[in-house]
């Protein structure tokens, strides 16, 4: 008898653990992971970007140990995730396989790994004689794109999309952009902020229109600011009621901003790059009524709390 009574309770608060799970959603937010494979890479490039090569051991163990750890329902990774797409060689040709090699390590994690493309993501690095360090060009987008939509499942349907999820009565759409294409120093498109597609800005619209009573996140990798695409981006997305949450990365630094996005307040949470701070990364906790953004490393530290409007 004491043994069937014992079974039950460990059954009652297995359930109501269970139940108490089922009120909100984790996610991990990570940043600017920079992950690089220098084999065969021109000297000089590797003297460049070689404070980034312990990424592509920080980042499985990350998705080995954190995650696992954490169990949250899925990562975000605000771009960056790849140093280049392609390098100089030693012979002065090119060495691409960064994609791939990056989409081997992804397939260690135990949950959805949702990706925004970030400017090194779709760069080329040259070596050029006579100048030192690392030359970008971002003119082998296009085909860096279509080497991210062949190795990652999050963009199969083009490289900004949205996923959702339900948490209660509360629908979560994230809106993933698709913002960090810079064209090499263009003056005219680093004073915009990055460059934004006229087909991705309708889309926006299109998603504000069907989304205008969700709640909508948004992941990017340039973070807002007071740019010209900044301003299209907030336009696009005027009709919404609920923009709680924007997901960025980009600047290194981490922290806070208090914008404005849709018809209401925004919270901006930067992270730093997790390629330089293997604690660059942070616990995010959808509630049916509210949101739970934690400091960077510390999944026990609530850093802000952000009420949902009914």
């Amino acid at each position: 008898m004491r043994v069937v009574c014992v079974a039950l309770w460990l059954l009652l608060a297995a359930m109501a653990a269970h139940a108490q799970k089922d009120h909100y959603v984790d996610l991990i937010h990570v940043s600017d992971t920079h992950v690089q494979n220098l084999a065969g890479v021109h000297p000089q490039m590797i003297e460049a970007r070689k404070h980034y090569e312990p990424g592509a051991q920080t980042f499985p163990k990350f998705l080995e140990e954190v995650v696992v750890r954490q169990r949250p329902a899925f990562v975000v990774h605000t771009g960056d995730a790849i140093d280049a797409s392609s390098f100089t060689t030693s012979e002065w040709g090119s060495v691409g396989g960064q994609v791939e090699f990056f989409s081997k390590i992804a397939k260690r994690s135990t949950v959805p790994l949702y990706l925004v493309l970030g400017n090194h993501d779709v760069v080329h690095y040259a070596v050029i004689e006579g100048r030192r360090g690392a030359v970008g060009d971002q003119s082998v987008a296009g085909r860096a794109r279509a080497e991210w939509i062949r190795n990652m499942d999050c963009f199969r349907e083009g490289t900004y999309y949205k996923f959702e999820r339900m948490v209660g009565k509360t629908k979560y759409v994230f809106l993933m952009l698709d913002n960090g294409y810079q064209g090499d120093g263009d003056p005219e498109i680093l004073a915009a902020g990055s460059k934004l597609s006229l087909e991705q800005t309708q889309w926006l619209k299109k998603q504000a229109t069907l989304h205008r009573d969700d709640v909508v996140i948004l992941g990017m990798h340039i973070p807002l600011s007071n740019s010209p695409t900044s301003q299209a981006i907030r336009e696009a997305l005027s009709a919404c009621r609920r923009v709680p949450l924007v997901m960025a990365g980009h600047v290194h630094t981490e922290g806070f901003d208090d914008i404005a996005v849709g018809q209401g307040k925004t919270l901006q949470a930067r992270l730093g790059a997790f390629g330089r701070d293997v604690n660059q990364w942070r616990l995010v906790r959808l509630r049916e009524d509210r949101l739970e953004v934690f400091e960077a490393g510390k999944p026990e530290s609530i850093a802000r709390t952000i009420p949902l409007e009914p």
